[in-house]
């Protein structure tokens, strides 16, 4: 996980500069799919130029009815790369084998990144299947930002575990040049499709302890509700870099 943390650092560089020449005159727009907000809701912020109208900065959030035991999902759409990002609660004994934590990164132990491991996962969409391995990891410092409308807190036995994908855009500049991995490009795939055909991302993790978590993401629901200028900035209209 630590690994695909820098590599999201390195990309900064590059929005900075995006920044420097982005037009002053922008607008700032925020809606949420229904009166139930936030829970089993989507809400989206974006950032257009009052200009060309175009966006420029996006984030879409899902929070599901009961969070914890249900995942939720981010998008965080940026001028060169796009994350999107899984949460959910588990109890940190059903995590830990024979008694511990792994941890591939435990240099970050002391900042509450007390669990990081690679894990087999399954996603399916309108046929299509993709079986990759993905950084899973788990903090007890507390709810992630981005889900502070929940307005809960974690009790001493639970972790907050999340996974993220960076979609690497082929817009980027040659300086700050990154790629995907093989799970960002299955998922950037599978995301596309599932808007595109309106079709439910199905997901199966393989957690520790033979344990699975099997979870959806609804792609007509989001297509429905999202913006489509917002759609086409942080997918659709969008090509992964090659190199």
């Amino acid at each position: 996980m630590h690994k695909a943390l820098q590599s999201v650092y390195s990309l900064l560089s590059a929005v900075a500069l995006f920044s420097l020449n982005t037009s002053a005159l922008a607008g700032n727009e925020r809606y949420t799919e229904n009166a139930n907000w936030p829970k089993n809701a989507w809400q989206v912020d974006y950032e257009y130029d009052d200009f060309s109208e175009q966006v420029t900065h996006a984030q879409l959030i899902f929070i599901p009815e009961n969070y914890g035991a249900q995942k939720a999902f981010f998008l965080r759409c940026q001028p060169y790369y796009t994350n999107f990002s899984v949460a959910f609660i588990e109890p940190r004994t059903a995590i830990m084998e024979d008694g511990k934590l792994h941890n591939n990164a435990p240099k970050f132990n002391q900042h509450g990144f007390v669990y990081s491991q690679e894990r087999p996962i399954r996603f399916n969409v309108a046929g299509k299947k993709f079986h990759e391995d993905v950084d899973v990891g788990g903090q007890n410092r507390g709810i992630s930002e981005w889900l502070k409308p929940t307005q809960l807190s974690l009790a001493n036995n639970q972790l907050q575990m999340s996974f993220f994908a960076s979609f690497a855009y082929d817009n980027m500049p040659s300086f700050a040049r990154n790629t995907s991995n093989d799970f960002s490009r299955s998922l950037f795939t599978a995301l596309k499709t599932a808007l595109l055909k309106e079709q439910n991302v199905e997901f199966e993790l393989q957690l520790p302890n033979e344990n699975t978590a099997r979870f959806e993401l609804n792609g007509k629901r989001l297509k429905d509700f999202a913006p489509q200028a917002v759609l086409d900035f942080c997918l659709l209209k969008r090509q992964l870099s090659n190199d």
